[in-house]
């Protein structure tokens, strides 16, 4: 996908270009794992509702930065 471009002023001096990203939020580990709540990740300290990313989420994560 081409990134959208976009111009805003410059104080007078022009335009300054600008690209702007939109990336959706990846797979949570908690969305494909139901146990992961008492999992080592809660004793760990995490949140309940702070879950890393599932290893699919990491792939799509690392296809976005890498694309």
């Amino acid at each position: 996908m081409e990134p959208q471009r976009c111009r805003r002023p410059l104080l007078g001096q022009g335009y300054l270009p600008s690209t702007i990203w939109v990336v959706r939020h990846a797979e949570r580990e908690d969305n494909v794992n139901k146990t992961w709540r008492q999992s080592s990740y809660v004793r760990r300290g995490l949140a309940k509702d702070n879950s890393p990313l599932s290893m699919r989420g990491r792939r799509a994560f690392l296809d976005v930065i890498f694309a």
